[in-house]
């Protein structure tokens, strides 16, 4: 699971007797650290060893162990990060490179399907499209009318809220890549937060229905080819910049007079600093690109909105993230967004639902017998959508950008 969400996993082996906070009490927190950067072990490369070894010998056991490796592999998001894992666990496991690849890519393959069935049974159904969502959207108890032409958060506080959650990630991660892929889209690129929450919407048929909202939600498509753009001048920028670190840090390295072993391993870790410092960088850019843009934007509405759902209330004490990685909101957000994206969808169903009473209980006040019975029938089949959308948020499974 962790694998999935793109986090760098090691293990740590302590010596025998000692736990964490054992050990932490005899040495210095220098100590520590020290300890750590000399003995952490990559999470992928410390499995197979202990798989290995617990198999040697055992032709039965060697073949699970390397269905389980296989099974992680494919759970590793980055295309390029999954590539040198399989290279280097196609050593370890003394297995063909090709073999672990294709196989990876099957064991992949059948997750994606799997999550997209699922996605596809939890759709809005047919009977609640355009025509419904519209309905909902411009009941007139559901708006003041008189907000449409300024910041004013609509009537019906659910929905302005369950909308507001949605465009809050297209706002703070919009240009960031996000999934592998998403029903009824065909696309060869990775889907971006923004590209996913726009064909969830154009699948389904709904919209923002806060006008504010609905504005700076087309301000950011209108940003994706700027960014595209600008993301290629920045992949060139970052390439210069690499280079002449590399080039200074081989001659840091070549200083040294270091044995030919310490020459490559000092150029594995620069090459590691280097390639790590890239994708940072090109994430923040991502990340940052939409809310850079619209918190200085030239409409009031737009910027006032923004930088609301920018504005960090919050900050995590040192006390708990100086020796601990703790999971952030973007490490989840494929989860967070689809949860989102649900809990949207079900607050349609459930204001559709009371519009659908409402009117039900006029129908049997005007003694009106047909309709109420129609009404009745519709109920039923929106009190049924409800429950299932209900059982299936928070049960979602989402398969981060390869």
């Amino acid at each position: 699971m962790l694998l999935s969400h793109n986090l760098d996993l090691s293990i740590l082996l302590l010596p025998d007797g000692d736990d964490p906070d054992s050990f932490a009490r005899k040495h210095t927190p220098e100590e520590f650290q020290q300890y750590i950067k000399e003995n952490e072990q990559d999470f992928i490369g410390f499995k197979t060893k202990v798989l290995l070894d617990e198999a040697s010998g055992n032709p039965t056991k060697r073949t699970e162990a390397v269905k389980s490796i296989i099974q992680s592999l494919s759970a590793i998001s980055d295309k390029t990060k999954r590539a040198v894992y399989i290279r280097e666990c196609s050593r370890q496991l003394e297995i063909s490179e090709e073999i672990l690849a294709a196989e990876t890519a099957r064991l992949r393959e059948q997750i994606v399907n799997g999550i997209k069935r699922e996605r596809e049974h939890n759709r809005l159904p047919s009977v609640l499209r355009k025509d419904d969502v519209a309905a909902i959207q411009n009941v007139s108890d559901n708006r003041d009318k008189r907000s449409a032409d300024r910041y004013t958060p609509h009537t019906d506080r659910m929905l302005d809220a369950l909308e507001r959650k949605v465009l809050s990630y297209c706002v703070k991660y919009g240009m960031k890549e996000c999934a592998d892929f998403i029903s009824d889209v065909k696309s060869d690129e990775p889907m971006t937060v923004v590209g996913l929450v726009k064909a969830e919407m154009d699948v389904d048929g709904i919209e923002f229905g806060n006008p504010v909202y609905n504005k700076i939600f087309q301000q950011i498509i209108r940003l994706i080819p700027v960014y595209k753009d600008e993301l290629q001048h920045k992949v060139k920028e970052l390439e210069s910049k690499a280079a002449e670190t590399r080039k200074r840090k081989y001659q840091e390295i070549a200083d040294k007079n270091l044995d030919l072993a310490g020459i490559e391993k000092e150029e594995h870790l620069a090459e590691e600093e280097i390639s790590a410092m890239t994708d940072n960088s090109l994430a923040e850019f991502s990340v940052d690109f939409v809310s850079r843009i619209l918190a200085s934007h030239e409409d009031d509405e737009i910027r006032k909105a923004v930088l609301e759902m920018i504005t960090v209330k919050y900050r995590l004490s040192k006390y708990h993230t100086k020796y601990t990685r703790v999971e952030t909101e973007e490490d989840r957000l494929g989860d967070l967004i689809f949860r989102a994206l649900n809990e949207w969808k079900q607050g349609i169903l459930q204001t559709r639902l009371s519009a659908l009473i409402s009117d039900l209980t006029k129908a049997q006040e005007d003694g009106d017998d047909k309709r109420t019975c129609e009404l009745q029938l519709q109920i039923f089949e929106y009190e049924k959508l409800r429950r299932q959308f209900a059982s299936s948020t928070g049960d979602r499974v989402i398969l981060p950008k390869i």
